[in-house]
């Protein structure tokens, strides 16, 4: 405070370089009585605030080189005290206790990436002695490489040493399915889509019963839903819950690509089938509502099957009063009963003029699956 502009911006500059506590004592100054005090000290406010957004910045680029690149000690080193920086300075305790459980994070990775770097040391000097293991004993060494490698983030490296350790394991062997299932999460992490399904495949056609089945079918079906493989996704949702009814997680997966095929795809014909399918293996009360319903509106509007659309509805109307109204099943019903008599009106043929041509396109784009069509509807 006063006319002495150079003693001014040395405070300044010591108060930016101090943040914490100082910007809180600065805060008390924004609405002070002297106008150029509270001008002055909401200027320094402003770069303090700056200055914490720079260290923040500089802190997370350094974790982001953590998440995707070989983790060394030097980058882990590098990462922890640029947090430590920001946890210094931080302007807010909250924000403080953020940054120092980063700190506190950042150190317990660096103790354990120095335990695997020298494990890692003594794996490598195992499979590289004058007398070079092999069977069983080098798949088992090679797994433990694998689990070094993937720490330290050489999945390269990880990849061609598992690839060696199933060589040495042997289709078959007790060592082979988890190997199998380290490969499918190499693969994942290094996105060669081609090979992970080609693994997830595997593990579930020769090693149904192993603990790592399960990740492959949920993985599995990950990229089918992701590259559109209908067909193929709604044979593996099926065969998932067919492997175990009782599993949730199953059940939620499979549900997931229901709603993909009905919602997200409008693929109504293998929705119907993996609807009909839940429906058929599950017992009624683990049945969802939601399968019920896409089964009873694919029968009714897509397949054109009265008898069967209407033993859907009434499934509903049995067991799923409280998800639905009593008014639309009681329409659902008096719809169906016409159209099985023929006497509800039929849809507008193709040749139709106007919107009820319109219709029609669209009917039958959604029926094939035409995505040109619908486009054409559309414009």
């Amino acid at each position: 405070q006063g006319p002495q502009k150079e003693g001014q911006e040395r405070a300044a500059e010591a108060l930016v370089a101090s943040g914490g506590i100082a910007h809180r004592m600065v805060t008390l100054l924004y609405n002070h009585s002297d106008p150029e005090l509270a001008r002055r000290a909401k200027e320094v406010g402003g770069r303090m605030e700056a200055r914490e957004r720079v260290l923040g910045e500089e802190a997370r680029a350094k974790n982001l080189v953590l998440n995707t690149q070989e983790l060394t000690l030097e980058a882990v080193q590098a990462a922890k005290a640029a947090y430590e920086r920001l946890a210094a300075y931080a302007l807010s305790p909250k924000q403080g206790e953020v940054q120092a459980q980063q700190v506190v994070r950042l150190r317990m990775i660096h103790q354990q990436l120095r335990d695997a770097s020298r494990e890692l040391a003594l794996v490598e000097a195992r499979l590289n002695a004058a007398v070079k293991p092999a069977g069983l004993v080098r798949a088992a060494l090679q797994l433990k490489h694998v689990q070094h490698l993937t720490a330290l983030r050489r999945l390269k490296e990880a990849r061609a040493a598992v690839e060696d350790g199933l060589q040495a394991a042997t289709p078959g062997g007790p060592l082979y399915p988890e190997l199998l299932g380290r490969k499918v999460d190499l693969l994942k992490d290094l996105k060669e889509d081609q090979g992970l399904q080609a693994a997830c495949a595997l593990l579930i056609e020769k090693y149904p019963e192993s603990f790592q089945v399960q990740e492959a079918y949920e993985t599995l079906l990950d990229r089918q839903i992701q590259n559109r493989q209908n067909e193929a996704l709604l044979q593996t949702a099926q065969a998932y819950l067919k492997r175990d009814p009782r599993s949730r997680q199953a059940q939620d997966k499979v549900l997931e690509c229901l709603e993909v095929l009905f919602d997200n795809d409008s693929d109504y014909p293998r929705a119907a089938a993996l609807a009909a399918f839940v429906d058929r293996e599950l017992p009624r009360y683990r049945v969802p509502f939601e399968a019920v319903r896409t089964l009873a509106v694919c029968q009714e509007y897509v397949l054109k099957d009265p008898a069967r659309a209407q033993a859907a509805y009434q499934v509903l109307a049995e067991h799923y009063r409280q998800e639905t109204s009593e008014q639309a099943l009681r329409a659902a019903q008096g719809r169906i009963e016409r159209k099985a008599a023929g006497t509800f009106p039929r849809e507008p043929q193709v040749s139709a003029a106007g919107p009820a041509g319109a219709l029609a396109r669209f009917l039958a784009a959604v029926r094939k699956q035409d995505q040109e069509g619908l486009q054409a509807v559309a414009a």
